[in-house]
This record gives structure tokens, sequence and C-alpha cells, in this order.
């Protein structure tokens, strides 16, 4: 009998035995590097969330054009960087941290599903991103009603809101004009645009805007 190979069989069953085991998330968790990585590979529920998170994302990401891939690559850094700064923040204890972790990753997976990658040909809707919702309503007078409820996800240092009607100047464009700036929709492909600053100063304080790239959700 060769006792070599079976001693080095042995040694190699107690290493891999003994091996550091990662969850599989949606990232190498063996180059983990942050506080946030690093919560994400210490849970599996965490970790299954953060990796369905990433395959939903990649697999949105075949689906569309270029236009639209360029706002969800912007849209998905910014979640990225939101979730670290909240769990980051240590504004509320280990436990509900990892809890908020969770549960925001997996939103974040759930909305990645739903977003609709097809061509608006209309501003009513519901739209979301990383920093909340707009909802656009016609009205029977033929103005939009619509919804801005958008704000700081991270740890809620602003919020900024708006509710009340526009005027469609096109099929792709509404406009409003009063307190807080103008505040402008416009259509551009499969996203919904809000091109200029604008926020309601008495609630954000002036450090928070509606301006971005929204993402049609729910149809």
């Amino acid at each position: 009998m060769n006792y070599r190979v079976v001693l080095c069989a042995a040694l190699g069953v107690f290493t891999l035995s003994h091996a550091p085991a990662f969850a599989q998330a949606g990232f190498d968790c063996a180059k983990a590097s942050t506080m946030t990585e690093k919560a994400i590979c210490a849970s599996p529920d965490v970790a299954e969330a953060d990796r369905a998170m990433s395959i939903a994302y990649k697999e949105l990401i075949k689906r569309v054009d270029p236009v639209l891939k360029e706002a969800l690559q912007v849209d998905q850094a910014e979640f990225i960087k939101l979730r670290a700064e909240a769990f980051e923040s240590h504004l509320a204890n280990e436990a509900m941290r990892q809890e908020s972790l969770l549960y925001r990753t997996e939103t974040r997976a759930e909305f990645l599903n739903w977003i609709a990658v097809t061509d608006s040909v209309s501003l009513e809707g519901t739209w979301r991103n990383v920093w909340g919702l707009i909802k656009v309503e016609k009205k029977a007078s033929g103005k939009l009603a619509v919804n801005v409820d958008v704000a700081d996800q991270a740890n809620g240092s602003w919020v900024c809101s708006f509710e009340g009607e526009l005027e469609q100047k096109s099929a792709t464009e509404a406009k409003f004009k009063g307190e807080g700036g103008p505040l402008i929709l416009q259509l551009k492909g499969a996203t919904l645009n809000i091109p200029t600053p604008f926020c309601d100063a008495s609630t954000s304080g002036g450090f928070g805007t509606a301006a971005g790239s929204y993402f049609r959700v729910g149809e």
C-alpha cells in the first residue's frame, strides 16, 4: 500500500473540509473588502438575495437598448452606493441594519424584474428609480396629475415631494411652472426623465432633487 498517497488524500480531505466557506453572493465573497460586502457574505439569506439581484440585473441589461442600459447602469451604481451608506451609517443597531440590508436587496431584485424595457408612448404610469417614484395619471381636463415622492434612501437626510397638475406640451413632454423651479417630464425611450433640478425646498431644504431617469414598473 502506498502510505504517502493515503496520507496525502487524507490531508486533502482535511484541507477542503476546513477551507473558508463563502456564501454565493452576486460578487466574489473571497474578495469582499468593505463592511457591507463582508456582511452580505456572512449571511446566507443576504448573499442569496444579492445573487438574485445580480442575476436580475445582468439578464435585464441583456435585453435593453443603449439608452436604457446607460440609465440602468447609473441607477444600479447609485443603489450599491446607497445600500452601503445605509448599512455603514450606524444609525441603528447591527441586527436592524442587517435586516434592512436584506430588505433593500430583496426589494431591488424585485424592482429589476418589474422594469419595462419597451419604449413608452405615454407619460402615464408608475415610474421608479433608486431615489423614489413618480406617478402620472391623465385627468378628464386633459392635464396630468403628477405625484413625485423621492428622498435620500440611505439615511433620510432630505425629502423631495410634489403633487399637482402639469400641462402636457406633447405626447412626450409635460411641464409645471411654480415654486421649486420648473418641473419637466420627458419620455426618452423606455425612461421618464426630469432633466432639470426640481425640489420642494420647504421639505428638502434644497439638499435633494427629483432630477434623473425613472423606469416604468408594474406593466
